[in-house]
């Protein structure tokens, strides 16, 4: 089986206080409009999108580095957010079920990479294994 390279950001720049991205209120809008119950974030680094989502979302963020997770969930207020330290690339649909499952989900209705499918080398077995969730939208 080939290794795949897993690029890994570095989490100096993630150590300050949260700050919008310019897309978060274009997902927020999304979010409400669309009546979206849960998200999942791939590459969600220390969770500063969720700050930003409405309150009553239910979702889980994923990301390679046991830092920028150990932030995500220390700075995290709103209790129906998680924060898991999972390479989703390997062995990804088990990873991808057991996650829906032990939040209670019937899949989620968002998935979000954003910036993180360009650093996958292989991209489409990523997306294929994401689609199987059925989710309303995937955004990339």
């Amino acid at each position: 089986m080939k290794k795949l390279k897993v690029y890994n950001q570095p989490t100096a720049r993630y150590s300050k206080k949260a700050y919008s991205k310019d897309y978060y209120e274009i997902i927020k809008k999304f979010i409400v409009k669309n009546k979206i119950e849960s998200v999942m974030d791939i590459g969600c680094a220390s969770g500063f999108m969720f700050k930003y989502l409405p309150k009553n979302i239910t979702g889980v963020g994923i990301d390679v580095s046991k830092s920028l997770i150990k932030k995500a969930v220390k700075e995290n207020k709103n209790k129906n957010i998680t924060f898991k330290k999972i390479n989703l690339f390997i062995n990804n649909q088990k990873k991808i079920n057991q996650l829906v499952k032990t939040n209670n989900l019937k899949g989620f209705d968002l998935i979000t990479l954003l910036g993180t499918l360009t650093c996958i080398e292989d991209y489409e077995n990523v997306i294929k294994q994401l689609t199987k969730l059925n989710p309303k939208k995937i955004i990339i």
